[in-house]
């Protein structure tokens, strides 16, 4: 089949995709739309199709397609989407959405590897695969990250404490000063920045890094730099309200600082990716 046709067929099939995805692909604009954890939802599919086309000459070289492979990724991803539609209830909403999306991904990436075939789904993986950020992390994920976060924020912040000497005792999450108490509620635990900066270290480990090692390497320090970044935060907050003025938590920085130590994370985490460059780089001159 010539390759003009596979991208019409392809697209008409997306189309149908689409249709009988109506429902949930509505209300996982409406969580874009309504929840700051996935902000980013609406941003993902531009993405992915900007490598798609920004790689096109490379991916799409007309294989063959692989009908029986894509039609059994297609079969499961049916089965899953249909038990994603039955368990659509209003107090299981996050969760049967999160399964509804994933499995039409997977219909749909079945149907890529059907008309285009396996070798060019390999030379598109990332492109496929970053459109997994567009699921909704099912409930409990999110809710053992966040618990997660807290946890690691919380040690580092004693850790911190301790060895800046500040005067407090610590009762699990909360740290007591002489005027005022500190705690590392769930609020901190970054989960949101968490997200972006996955997102973020992803795309710039795909554009810097050559090596999987070093790639996958850059997206995990996103969790160490995240901990850190909260601890950070919470450090500096409780340093300013100790020795200069404990309004601090009544004023902007405490309500919207946020965004700085965002920043920080930024910085920190394009640090680790030049450091990841420069070893491969050593490692190419070594060969």
């Amino acid at each position: 089949m010539e390759l003009s046709k596979k991208h019409l067929f392809f697209s008409l099939f997306t189309l149908f995709l689409i249709v009988i995805l109506y429902s949930p692909i509505n209300l996982l604009i409406d969580l874009s739309v309504h929840d700051q954890l996935y902000s980013h939802i609406l941003l993902i599919p531009l993405i992915s199709f900007f490598f798609l086309y920004w790689k096109k000459k490379s991916i799409f070289l007309n294989d063959d397609g692989s009908v029986a492979e894509g039609a059994i990724v297609i079969g499961i991803g049916s089965l899953l989407m249909l038990a994603g539609f039955v368990s659509l209830e209003p107090g299981n909403r996050n969760d049967a959405l999160s399964l509804m999306i994933f499995a039409g991904w997977l219909v749909w990436v079945g149907a890529f590897v059907m008309f285009y075939g396996l070798p060019t789904f390999k030379r598109a993986s990332f492109p496929l695969l970053f459109l997994l950020f567009v699921v909704p992390v099912p409930r409990f994920a999110t809710e053992a990250l966040i618990n997660f976060l807290q946890e690691g924020s919380t040690e580092t912040v004693n850790v911190l404490f301790f060895v800046l000497g500040f005067p407090m005792t610590r009762e699990g999450h909360i740290f007591h000063f002489p005027q005022f108490s500190v705690e590392v509620a769930k609020q901190c635990s970054g989960i949101n920045s968490s997200v972006a900066l996955i997102i973020t270290g992803t795309l710039a480990a795909k554009l810097f890094l050559r090596k999987g090692v070093t790639r996958a390497l850059a997206v995990i320090s996103v969790i160490p730099i995240t901990i850190f970044k909260n601890a950070l935060r919470v450090v500096v907050l409780a340093g300013i309200g100790n020795y200069v003025d404990e309004r601090i938590f009544q004023s902007i920085l405490h309500r919207k600082g946020g965004i700085l130590f965002f920043g920080l994370a930024l910085i920190l985490l394009m640090a680790v990716i030049a450091l990841l460059k420069s070893f491969e780089n050593k490692a190419q001159v070594e060969k």
